[in-house]
């Protein structure tokens, strides 16, 4: 049998679990996240959400991999606002993928997580290959002595919500059918690194923000966001692509905080998207470039500012 040992599995000995790679953290997870907190109040145990540390794709087809739509920080924010009382990290390495699904029960599902119940969506699978699904489970439950409950997929607008489906709307530029399905809006978080100082030589500093090179962003344009430094919250403008009116050649993801030019070079901060505003344009003249900028600007202050009080009045 292939061992494997997770890393901080301690503070309990008797648990729910739920397992899965949870990217987005939609409504669909979030219900099964609900179910789980049941199952462990009325079997007194602990819930505890194990996750794992990448797409398995990323190891196991990265040609093929999709794109992410959190962080792995990001994630583990979500799960815990979401009702995770504990959140156990694995790492999806070649152990792990190789763990036939007996193996995985016995080693992770019992001797790791103590498992007394299992709560995972109705289309699971688990172990080399995805051999394991819900059925065999269910039978390793039943020799082995834990329960499995089985959630059907959350539907909205009539299909399955997914994470696939949520990288559709995401990429498409749909951040409304996006939130739809994330139970929120959707939010990138990179790190402030220098650019080339465009925006400030023409009046309108921007931070220009590092991703990783797995997060997922909307189609190239002009989106109005809010933006939270250092914990506040801020409307301003995100750009995505080119700058055709400067000949840029290189996609990049800048933001423009309203009435905000405090050094922040460094900092991670999160970008929240509310709507896209419009097309990237290749303006003929700086002034006019200048001049659609606070048109953007008062677009985005509109927008973020009436979802807001509509979100407080919900």
């Amino acid at each position: 049998m292939c061992r494997c040992r997770i890393v901080g599995v301690t503070g309990f000995t008797r648990a729910a679990v739920s397992i899965g790679v949870f990217d987005g953290v939609h409504i669909g997870h979030r219900s099964l996240l609900s179910l789980l907190r049941s199952q462990a109040a009325a079997k007194d145990v602990t819930p505890v959400v194990l996750t794992f540390d990448r797409l398995p794709e990323e190891l196991i087809a990265p040609d093929r991999a999709p794109l992410c739509i959190n962080t792995l920080e990001q994630k583990l924010q979500l799960l815990s606002s979401a009702g995770a009382a504990r959140v156990v990290v694995s790492p999806f390495d070649h152990t792990v993928a190789g763990l036939s699904p007996e193996d995985f029960v016995e080693v992770i599902l019992l001797e790791e997580l103590h498992a007394e119940v299992v709560v995972v969506g109705s289309n699971f699978r688990f172990g080399r290959g995805r051999a394991g699904d819900v059925n065999m489970l269910r039978q390793l439950g039943e020799k082995k002595g834990f329960g499995v409950v089985a959630v059907e997929p959350t539907t909205c607008r009539g299909s399955s919500v997914s994470s696939t489906r949520v990288r559709h709307a995401v990429s498409k530029g749909d951040l409304a059918g996006a939130a739809m399905l994330l139970g929120s809006r959707f939010t990138i978080r990179g790190r402030v690194v220098k650019g080339f100082g465009i925006g400030r030589k023409i009046g309108y500093p921007t931070a220009n923000l590092q991703l990783s090179s797995r997060q997922i962003v909307p189609v190239d344009g002009v989106y109005a966001v809010r933006v939270r430094v250092d914990g506040i919250w801020m409307p301003g403008v995100c750009s995505i692509g080119v700058r055709p009116t400067f000949g840029g050649t290189e996609r990049v993801v800048e933001v423009l905080i309203h009435n905000f030019d405090s050094d922040i070079y460094g900092f991670e901060i999160d970008t929240e998207f509310h709507q896209k505003i419009r097309d990237q344009v290749k303006f003929d003249s700086v002034d006019a470039l200048k001049k659609q900028i606070d048109l953007d600007l008062e677009k985005s202050l509109d927008v973020v500012g009436a979802l807001v009080k509509i979100a407080a009045v919900g």
